[in-house]
């Protein structure tokens, strides 16, 4: 009785600590790499324990581990990108498809995008570089950046967390 008590809390732990992901990415800069890698610890461990806890897999107690993940990516879905520059780059390639580029010989830097750039944000990073992602990937990027630069983050946002939950989904049956 006591294991799947702790099963149960150690998963219910998960999204809960998840959500310090938000107290992180407002901590100063000096501050943040020591508390990401804290947290992460901490998620680490409470996962480690439900595994522990619970690794036959096959009991209803199993769907409390993907009931965390589901729960997870939904508290997750505003926090902030405060450890990459991804996202602003798949949608930058979007919108250079959008805007009837083809994104693959053109470098963010190319004088052709020049109007683009001061409408889309783009890391530093990422100017001398043309996109490397497969058409597949470009049209899902060039959905969300249809929405332009503010919802733009929120679409692919949404767009991640209902794939994920929809595989988490599918998981259980």
């Amino acid at each position: 009785m006591r294991a799947p008590l702790l099963f149960r809390c150690s998963c219910a732990a998960y999204p809960v600590l998840a959500a310090a992901c938000y107290w992180v990415a407002a901590s100063p800069l000096g501050l943040r790499g020591g508390r990401y890698l804290g947290l992460h610890l901490a998620l680490s461990a409470v996962m480690l324990a439900a595994w522990a806890l619970g690794r036959d897999g096959s009991s209803p107690e199993h769907r409390w581990t993907l009931l965390a993940g589901l729960c997870a990516r939904v508290v997750l879905i505003a926090a902030p990108a405060f450890t990459s520059h991804d996202v602003t780059r798949y949608l930058w390639d979007g919108a250079v498809a959008n805007a009837g580029f083809d994104p693959y010989p053109y470098a963010v830097s190319a004088p052709e995008l020049h109007d683009l750039r001061a409408q889309w944000p783009n890391a530093p990073e990422h100017l001398g570089y043309p996109t490397l992602y497969p058409p597949g990937a470009i049209a899902a990027f060039s959905l969300c950046a249809a929405l332009g630069p503010t919802l733009a983050v929120w679409a692919w946002k949404v767009l991640v967390v209902s794939a994920s939950c929809a595989a988490l989904v599918a998981r259980l049956r």
